[in-house]
């Protein structure tokens, strides 16, 4: 019922909504692109939560002199990480701005 001589409110039939959410729910998520700058690293990789805190699982790739990169397919969500480098060294993540504490690291 509309007051006031406004057209009345459209809504669309079920079918269409739930359409709308199955295909949404069918788009991947896009991977999740970790970068890493270091000119004198010789190995850098991602270790989290998302790999128990591997050191080997997710190695990056040079890509420039100072540049590391890699990409992952990640579940949604919040994922804590650093970075270990020349099989030694813990790095924070410099493009995120907190970070949690990890045991061990």
């Amino acid at each position: 019922m509309t007051t006031g001589g406004s057209a009345p409110e459209r809504i669309r039939p079920p079918s269409m909504v739930g359409a709308s959410l199955r295909s949404r729910k069918k788009r991947p998520m896009p991977p999740v692109r970790f970068r890493f700058r270091q000119r004198a690293a010789s190995t850098v990789a991602v270790a989290g939560d998302f790999n128990r805190r591997s050191t080997a699982a997710h190695p990056l790739k040079r890509a420039t002199d100072d540049l590391w990169v890699l990409e992952v397919d990640l579940p949604p969500g919040r994922h804590e990480h650093k970075f270990f480098v020349d099989g030694r060294e813990w790095w924070n993540d410099g493009d995120r701005s907190s970070w949690p504490w990890m045991p061990g690291m």
